[in-house]
C-alpha cells in the first residue's frame, strides 16, 4: 500500500490498545461564507510554476539577533548549511524582502482559530484577538492574510488571502461553529487535528510562496501515558504519517506557529516569545507565573514537548507525541509561543518573521535507504546571529 494512503489510515482509525475507541469524524472543506464584494485586494494566488530547482532541498531561513527582529544584509557566506553534520555546498541564495514579496503574493499568513481544542473561554478570546489584529492599522495588513476555522463540523476556509483586515473580521463574524464537546472524545480530537493540518499542507503545496500558519488553540491531545498503548503496526502508520507531514510542508513552504491563550480569562499580560522556542512544564506541577505573565502549559504524558524535538529516524521510535502540534511546529521552522491573552501582539510577533528572510538550496546527500532521516543545521558566521529553518528532511533514494 502506497505510504501516503497508510499514513491516512492512521488518522482514520487507531488500535484497540487506546483508552477508548471513539470514531473519527471526517475533515469537511466547506467555503466560508462570502467575503463582501466591495474588497479590491482579494485576489486568486496564481499556481505553482516549475522554478528549476526540482531535486533540490529549498530551505526559508529567518535570522533573528537577541534583541530585535529579523536581520538582513547577510550574504551568501555568513551562512553554513550541515545535512547530517556534513557541510553542503550551497547552490543558490537569496534575501527576500516581505514588503516586496507580498505585493507579487509570494508571502502568506494563515490564520487558524481552532475550536476543536479550545474551551469555550480560550476560544471566545482567540476570537476576539484576532478579530483585533485583523482591525489593527485600520485594518490594513502588513501580508496577504487568510482564515480557517476548525471545529467538529470540519475545516471553514476563506479561499482567498486578502490585505484587508475589516473585511476578514466580517467574514471571521459569520463563521459560526460549536466549541468541542466531550462527544468528539481525545482519539477523535487527535485524529481531526492531524488530519486538517494534514490537508492545509498537502493542498499548500499547489500553491506558491511562503506561508505562516499561525495556529490559535492549546493544540491536540498526543494519546501518549499510561492510559494509552501502541503497538508495531501503530508505530508504523505513525511514522508514515511523521513522513508525509514533514514532506508536504517542507515542499509547501509552511511553517507552523503555535500559539494559545492562558488558561485563565482573566490574565491580560502581554505574551513574548521566550527564546529559542517558548516553555512548557511537566505535567503535575503547579503552573507558575513567569516574568512576562506567561503561563507554563502542560503536555500529554507528562513530559514537556521538548523531549520530542529530535527527528525520528524509523518506526521504533515513533509515537503520537512525535505529532504533537507544538513538536510540529519547531520541526518546521516555526515557534511555539508561551501561552498569552494578548494573542494580538503573538500574532505581530509571528508575521514579522515574514519581514526578510533567506531562501537557499542544496543537493541532497544520496539517502542508502527509503525515508531516511537528515537533521539540517543552519549556522550564521556572525556572533549573536540564530537561524530558524525546518530541522529536518525525509530523502528517498
Amino acid at each position: 500500500m502506497d505510504r501516503w494512503l497508510r499514513a491516512w489510515f492512521l488518522l482514520l482509525w487507531l488500535p484497540g490498545t487506546l483508552l477508548a475507541q471513539q470514531g473519527s469524524v471526517p475533515a469537511q472543506q466547506e467555503a466560508a461564507p462570502a467575503t463582501p464584494a466591495k474588497d479590491p485586494v482579494l485576489s486568486q494566488r496564481p499556481q505553482a510554476k516549475a522554478d528549476g530547482m526540482e531535486g533540490r532541498i529549498q530551505l526559508d531561513v529567518v535570522v533573528n539577533a537577541k534583541r530585535g527582529g529579523p536581520v538582513a544584509g547577510l550574504q551568501l557566506k555568513d551562512f553554513t548549511v550541515l545535512d547530517s553534520e556534513k557541510r553542503q555546498e550551497l547552490l543558490s541564495f537569496r534575501e527576500i524582502d516581505g514588503t516586496a514579496a507580498a505585493r507579487d503574493g509570494q508571502v502568506e499568513v494563515i490564520l487558524l482559530l481552532d475550536l476543536v481544542n479550545s474551551t469555550f473561554e480560550q476560544a471566545g478570546i482567540a476570537r476576539a484577538q484576532i478579530v483585533k489584529f485583523l482591525e489593527q492599522n485600520d485594518g490594513h495588513l502588513a501580508y496577504p492574510t487568510s482564515i480557517m476555522v476548525l471545529s467538529e463540523e470540519g475545516m471553514r476556509i476563506q479561499p482567498r488571502p486578502s490585505s484587508d483586515g475589516n473585511a476578514l473580521a466580517a467574514v471571521l463574524g459569520q463563521a459560526n461553529a460549536t466549541v468541542h464537546s466531550a462527544g468528539l472524545g481525545e482519539v477523535g480530537r487527535f485524529q481531526l487535528s492531524v488530519r486538517s493540518l494534514a490537508s492545509i499542507a498537502e493542498n499548500e503545496v499547489k500553491i506558491p510562496g511562503r506561508k505562516l500558519l499561525i495556529w490559535t488553540g492549546p493544540g491536540w491531545p498526543v494519546l501518549g501515558g499510561q492510559n494509552y498503548g501502541s503497538t508495531a503496526q501503530d508505530r508504523e502508520r505513525a511514522f508514515d504519517t511523521i513522513v508525509e507531514i514533514a514532506t508536504r510542508m517542507r515542499e509547501a513552504r509552511l511553517a507552523l506557529y503555535s500559539i494559545s491563550p492562558m488558561a485563565d480569562p482573566k490574565a491580560g499580560a502581554p505574551g513574548v516569545i521566550s527564546p529559542p522556542h517558548g516553555g512548557m512544564m511537566p505535567a503535575g506541577e503547579a503552573p507558575q507565573q513567569s516574568g512576562s505573565g506567561s503561563v507554563m502549559s502542560d503536555t500529554a504524558g507528562g513530559a514537556s514537548y521538548k523531549a520530542f524535538l529530535r527527528g525520528v529516524k524509523s518506526a521504533k521510535q515513533a509515537d503520537t507525541e512525535n505529532l504533537a502540534l507544538q513538536v510540529i511546529a519547531v520541526q518546521s521552522g516555526g515557534r511555539v509561543l508561551d501561552p498569552s491573552n494578548d494573542l494580538a501582539t503573538q500574532m505581530a510577533n509571528c508575521q514579522e518573521d515574514l519581514s526578510v528572510f533567506y531562501r537557499l538550496s542544496f543537493n541532497p546527500v544520496a539517502a542508502e535507504h527509503t525515508d531516511e532521516y537528515h537533521e539540517l543545521k543552519v549556522k550564521i558566521d556572525r556572533p549573536g546571529l540564530t537561524a530558524h529553518s525546518s530541522l529536518g528532511y525525509y530523502n528517498q533514494p
